[in-house]
């Protein structure tokens, strides 16, 4: 069966955060996903944590670069391998709220939408905190608003 989402995780060097992150995307409400790992030629364990998390949640696929291409490039493969209606970019070091998925996905149905972006909170590991941050959202919207 097709997936409805797509998450692609682009992995390198991901060792120490990767399993929080893919701990994050299957306890989602929202089952109906894949989760493209896409290692681009880590030089650490990353590949292994995700084999054995992969073991757990078959919804897991990991796929290795055959050279590194950079988080872009690794990003536009899994594009290109993505199977979802819809798919969500995940960073290896991020981690999302159990409802994160659903509630983008339903908003996405209900209003149509080609696009669905939502701020995010950025923790710091010197100061130990967390804060939010909704810039990322408002210079998108800022930047692309009058090409829509």
């Amino acid at each position: 069966m097709t997936p409805k989402v797509s998450i692609i995780i682009p992995v390198y060097n991901a060792e120490k955060y990767i399993g929080q992150c893919l701990d994050s995307v299957c306890r989602q409400t929202f089952y109906d996903l894949e989760v493209l790992c896409i290692d681009d030629c880590s030089t650490d364990n990353s590949a292994e944590v995700i084999k054995k998390k992969a073991v757990h949640d078959s919804r897991i696929v990991l796929v290795k670069n055959d050279e590194n291409l950079g988080a872009g490039e690794t990003r536009n493969k899994g594009i290109m391998l993505a199977k979802g209606k819809y798919f969500f970019f995940l960073d290896a070091d991020d981690f999302l709220d159990t409802d994160a998925i659903e509630k983008m996905y339903l908003c996405s149905e209900k209003h149509k939408l080609q696009l669905c972006i939502c701020p995010h909170i950025i923790y710091s590991e010197k100061e130990k905190s967390l804060r939010k941050s909704l810039q990322t959202s408002y210079v998108f919207l800022k930047r692309y608003q009058d090409k829509v």
